[in-house]
């Protein structure tokens, strides 16, 4: 989705993840309340409308919450009136959940030993999409529902692109011609467990969902929970795709 509530403000400036190393750990996934994420979820048969990378600062505590960030391809309608289009950043992960204003899940990998993602390989892609403009062709938009975009086209990227595309780069999904081989035929609801990614993921498998923040009328799930329960077990991140699925 382009409709995002974090600030323009609190993303790293290019200088900011020029300085970082980068680890990656899973995907966020944003069930939105605007109109225009209401319509992805209706269009997708989802309750998805955005998706992101989790990622942390590879040389700092993983267990410290300030070195998480979500790398995505998103933007604001307040944004755009400052004149700052949609497009890649990186966003302290706090900060996207503090501000954002629907629900937010977290699927973290487990990968198989001797797998685990090389952080130059992810500090690298990361920097190179990083400021790169959001989808600017609507029509790979639309054609990614239907799965029948034929080529890949990097120039512009919209939040599931840019999520596959780094599965993909990182060497844990296949590159294809067609379907799902293809990086702007992902939507935001297959990185979900009700569609089985995993199934297209080699050396590694999504966990299940954990709810972060949960959009009710008057009520939050928030931050606390979400620590307490996947945090914690960071330590062990290498187990063996069978153990996953």
């Amino acid at each position: 989705t382009f409709v995002s509530t974090v600030s323009f403000a609190s993303e790293l400036t290019q200088e900011e993840v020029d300085e970082r190393r980068f680890q990656f750990h899973g995907v966020a996934l944003f069930g939105g309340t605007d109109i225009f994420s209401k319509g992805i979820k209706i269009a997708t048969r989802s309750d998805y409308s955005h998706v992101g990378a989790l990622i942390h600062d590879a040389d700092a505590d993983v267990d410290d919450i300030s070195s998480w960030y979500c790398f995505e391809s998103t933007g604001s309608g307040c944004e755009v009136l400052k004149g700052h289009l949609p497009h890649v950043r990186v966003t302290p992960w706090a900060n996207v959940v503090a501000d954002y204003s629907g629900s937010v899940t977290t699927r973290l990998l487990g990968f198989d030993d001797g797998y685990e993602p090389n952080a130059d390989a992810v500090t690298r892609f990361v920097r190179n999409f990083n400021g790169r403009a959001y989808e600017g062709d609507i029509g790979e938009l639309f054609a990614s529902i239907r799965d029948s975009n034929t080529e890949a086209d990097l120039d512009t990227v919209f939040c599931s692109e840019l999520t596959a595309e780094m599965f993909m780069e990182l060497g844990y999904m296949e590159r294809g011609t067609s379907g799902n081989g293809l990086s702007n035929n992902w939507l935001p609801a297959e990185f979900s467990a009700a569609r089985n990614a995993n199934q297209y993921i080699a050396h590694a498998a999504l966990r299940d969902e954990v709810d972060v923040k949960v959009h009710r009328p008057g009520r939050l799930v928030r931050f606390g929970r979400w620590l307490r329960k996947t945090l914690s077990g960071l330590s062990c991140t290498s187990c063996t795709t069978a153990e996953m699925a």
